[in-house]
């Protein structure tokens, strides 16, 4: 099944965003979340021998050849609603020629400290999967805070990027599916009734006094059950007992 997104908008203006696989499992799953910036705040530009392509909000191409100037792709600032706090900047890239000694990445704030007036932290690309943890303050001075690529004078290169995500305050939920199978016990009328469920499966045990009968919830039943059966229903079993009344058991 496809991922889903959800987007949660709170009060201040604020928002927080999380991706969730829904598919069926057993085992551990790990789901990302926080706010994912949507858009790119750079547009085309062919300037001073760089060239840059926007293909979407995730992908793009950067093409340089003896560049005479230093120009700048800015992925967020106040533009697209750059935001204080923990930033992760993912992307995968294609080196397809050139070097990537002439790109710098670079960021600002990196501290809330005014004296030294919009000060910049910086990181370095590597070819492949990218993924770039840093903290953006805003120290008031000069420009407001953004994250950005300077491509200096000199550059030859061309790479290709996709895969590209800047989440702010990005954070992980581990969810454990690998629990030991979950039983409970009924005594109706004297009888010993154990409902197991398999861990991570549509599969459930049934045990009346030392019998165990398996029912497999995926597979579909008649509606005309016989006295003495089991089968799945409305989010539980129902046993039909030999004397026809009918007992539902909710696992």
């Amino acid at each position: 099944m496809a991922d889903r997104t959800l987007t949660i908008n709170h009060a201040d203006g604020g928002s927080e965003t999380y991706t969730i696989n829904r598919d069926k499992f057993a085992g551990v799953r790990e789901m990302s979340r926080g706010h994912v910036y949507p858009t790119i705040a750079s547009t085309d530009f062919d300037l001073t021998g760089v060239v840059f392509t926007k293909v979407d909000e995730e992908t793009f191409t950067l093409v340089t050849n003896n560049s005479t100037d230093t120009r700048y792709v800015v992925f967020v600032n106040h533009e697209n609603g750059i935001r204080t706090g923990k930033h992760r900047l993912a992307f995968d890239l294609t080196l397809n020629s050139g070097s990537l000694g002439t790109i710098t990445g670079l960021y600002t704030d990196f501290d809330g400290d005014p004296s030294n007036g919009g000060s910049y932290g910086s990181y370095s690309l590597t070819e492949g999967s990218n993924v770039i943890d840093f903290e953006i303050f805003d120290d008031g001075v000069g420009a407001s805070p953004e994250i950005i690529w300077a491509i200096n004078t000199g550059s030859t290169f061309d790479i290709s990027v996709t895969n590209l995500k800047v989440t702010h305050e990005p954070d992980t939920v581990t969810v454990d599916h690998t629990a030991p199978p979950e039983s409970r016990i009924m005594f109706i009328d004297g009888n010993s009734i154990t409902i197991s469920r398999a861990t991570g499966g549509d599969i459930r045990t049934i045990t009346i006094d030392g019998q165990e009968i398996t029912i497999n919830r995926t597979r579909t039943v008649a509606s005309h059950a016989r006295a003495g059966s089991i089968y799945y229903a409305q989010g539980g079993f129902k046993f039909y007992q030999p004397d026809g009344q009918s007992l539902y058991l909710q696992p």
